[in-house]
């Protein structure tokens, strides 16, 4: 079973590196406010475009898989929260330009073609609009049997270290460009479910019907779990010029 298939079918809404308890620290850290326009890309099933509704945040979220976006509206509906959701792609994001204060990305570009959604994103932003992206992060130079295997079974074309994510911001026409929260990768998940519970995890009803399901996720568990030294993870950010072309 593909990788994002196997995580709307369960219904997860904290799957990324850093987990949910690092959703909370990025939500705290950098101040979102009452009536700020935010679009999250890669919304997954809702969970942290619904805590930002609940701030009052006007947002935005899209997804390009259709269960995950059926199960984001179920629980903004259970959580009594407004959120536009929208189906579409981090490299073809459906919006004018200059539309968002925000854009918040939880582990997405690395699945994505990465030059073209962070020309998407600078797109979208309002000048000195921010961008915050919490990506999985290589520590160094990846063996390629490594390199492959996330390739072929994961679609991340490569993984980048925190620096040439900075570079390819910069190169994109960010003015600012830094990393916060950058941690090393530890196994996160079932820490994440026992202290922050998702009340609104919609798992499908016939998961026994589908022993693939549990394969892939063996798989990656593995896989992360083998290679853990070689993996970080931070929240790279990007800052859009002003109208004059200064940074913001």
């Amino acid at each position: 079973m593909d990788y994002m298939d196997m995580l709307a079918k369960l219904g997860v809404g904290n799957a990324h590196p850093g987990g949910y308890a690092g959703t909370l620290r990025l939500i705290t850290h950098f101040g979102f406010r009452h009536g700020q326009s935010v679009l999250e890309v890669g919304c997954g099933t809702g969970r942290t475009a619904c805590r930002l509704a609940a701030m009052g945040c006007r947002v935005t979220a899209v997804d390009s898989h259709p269960v995950m976006l059926e199960k984001a509206e179920k629980r903004a509906a259970a959580e009594g929260v407004q959120v536009r959701w929208m189906k579409g792609l981090a490299e073809e994001l459906p919006f004018p330009d200059h539309s968002f204060d925000r854009v918040l990305v939880e582990s997405v570009t690395v699945f994505a073609d990465a030059g073209k959604a962070i020309a998407e994103y600078l797109r979208v932003l309002k000048p000195g609009g921010l961008l915050l992206d919490r990506e999985l992060l290589a520590a160094g130079p990846l063996p390629e049997e490594l390199a492959a295997e996330l390739r072929d079974s994961y679609g991340i074309a490569r993984l980048r270290t925190a620096e040439e994510w900075r570079r390819l911001l910069a190169d994109k026409g960010f003015g600012e460009t830094a990393l916060w929260d950058y941690r090393p990768m530890t196994p996160q998940l079932w820490e994440d479910v026992v202290m922050f519970p998702d009340p609104h995890q919609f798992a499908d009803r016939d998961l026994g019907r589908f022993p693939t399901l549990w394969e892939t996720a063996r798989r990656y568990d593995e896989l992360m779990n083998a290679h853990q030294s070689l993996f970080e993870h931070g929240v790279i950010i990007g800052r859009k010029r002003q109208a004059g072309g200064q940074p913001g």
